[in-house]
């Protein structure tokens, strides 16, 4: 027997979750919680139900079930069985055991949790699943899980997404400049008293070790009629671009105002060390100090104004109260890009009225893509009685503010902008 295409579904659904587990903790270097190992047991324990459930016998090898255990994913209590693994896989790799659980050496090749996950899905689906018909596929609705590439956006646009180091991982280290002092100078020789020489100035570069871990970026579509998928062909990229805009929205947000030591990620508005630049007369003069603060700082360069789409339109239509003209246009002409004060104009819709960031940002913030936006498809409880599915998008991606000085979050809140 075949498994039906609802089957299928919830056997991908499953079987990714179970993955997801084995690979995080390999990208943690770590061994599994008991909780992850409960939650890897019912998983599998799901995907062998849904065999046994479509009349399909005799498919799960029990060495491999065995090694599982063994290595104990599906050991409630980590006890002899786990230990005597931890022995056998320290000896087979060549890696060092201390207190029963082996030391992973990520030079000795796969790690233990997704060898074990591959033997085990060896031996319950492509390849050992066979029929008289031939292989039967386990696969999701749309075949495969849809790359659906960088978001995007205006501000992300220039910041940029770069890829994640080789070295791998969950976390990149980096250190961060909390202060800098300029204090170079002139220096010859007998400049001091009685003809000696003096030491040379020292300037003050602060530092402090920071670390970007990887943080995920998803969410899921309300359900959609299974049988859409194959009526509507387009659905699938369709749904894929409206919710990787989500995310763009959601890491945009998370860029501007998220608190580090609870999200993990620099946010621009409450990360320590930026400039704060308080209200005076109107919204240009006030990004007009911003600029000039930096500037005397040594941070002249590359500087941007991202303001909130209110902001921004209230900035555009500015006029000269002599030539009646724009003074900061949107579209200026020759096709170029919008300036404030010859500092190129963002608009950031995740920003708030009344506040604007103003700094150096490309080359200073850094986003590091460590999973690609990806879209999948999978039932929710209740969902496969009533022939429903769910899209899932979701990213992972860590960010590194370098230069916290180089920014100024700017007051514009403080009157209105009229000229």
């Amino acid at each position: 027997m075949e498994l039906t295409a609802e089957q299928k579904t919830a056997y991908h659904e499953a079987r990714q979750k179970a993955l997801k587990i084995v690979q995080d903790a390999e990208a943690a270097g770590k061994e599994l919680t008991e909780g992850e190992k409960a939650e890897l047991s019912r998983h599998l324990g799901e995907c062998q139900s849904i065999q046994q459930a479509a009349g399909i016998q005799g498919v799960v090898d029990p060495v491999t079930l065995e090694q599982i255990k063994a290595s104990g994913a599906l050991d409630p209590d980590g006890g002899a069985a786990r230990r005597a693994a931890a022995a056998t896989r320290a000896a087979a790799a060549g890696g060092e055991q201390t207190g029963g659980v082996k030391v992973y050496d990520p030079a000795s090749g796969e790690h233990p949790w997704t060898k074990a996950f591959h033997t085990y899905e060896a031996a319950t689906g492509q390849k050992a699943l066979t029929m008289p018909t031939g292989a039967v596929p386990l696969l999701p609705l749309s075949d495969t899980p849809v790359s659906l590439g960088q978001p995007g956006g205006e501000l992300l646009a220039l910041i940029g997404i770069a890829q994640w180091p080789e070295a791998g991982g969950r976390a990149i280290p980096y250190l961060r400049q909390k202060t800098r002092v300029n204090n170079a100078a002139l220096w010859r020789h007998g400049s001091g008293e009685a003809g000696a020489d003096e030491a040379k100035p020292e300037s003050v570069y602060e530092l402090e070790q920071k670390v970007a871990e990887a943080q995920t970026v998803a969410h899921t579509a309300s359900p959609i009629r299974r049988e859409w998928l194959a009526d509507y062909p387009s659905l699938n990229a369709w749904l894929g671009g409206e919710m990787v805009t989500g995310l763009r929205m959601a890491l945009e947000d998370a860029i501007l105002n998220a608190v580090e030591e609870v999200e993990g990620i620099p946010g621009l508005l409450s990360v320590e060390g930026t400039q704060p630049i308080g209200f005076d007369t109107d919204a240009p003069t006030t990004i007009s100090h911003a600029l000039t603060a930096l500037q005397k700082l040594g941070y002249a360069d590359n500087l941007v104004v991202v303001l909130s789409p209110d902001d921004g339109e209230a900035l555009a239509l500015l006029k000269s109260s002599q030539t009646g003209e724009f003074l900061f246009p949107s579209a200026p002409a020759g096709g170029a890009a919008p300036t404030v004060f010859g500092a190129r104009k963002v608009i950031a819709p995740a920003l708030d009225a009344g506040i604007a960031i103003v700094g150096q940002l490309a080359g200073n913030l850094r986003i590091y893509e460590r999973e690609t936006p990806t879209l999948f498809w999978g039932t929710t409880s209740g969902q496969f009685e009533r022939n429903n599915v769910t899209a899932l998008a979701e990213g992972r991606f860590a960010v590194e503010l370098g230069r916290p000085p180089a920014v100024a979050v700017v007051d514009l809140s403080g009157g209105s902008s009229s000229s």
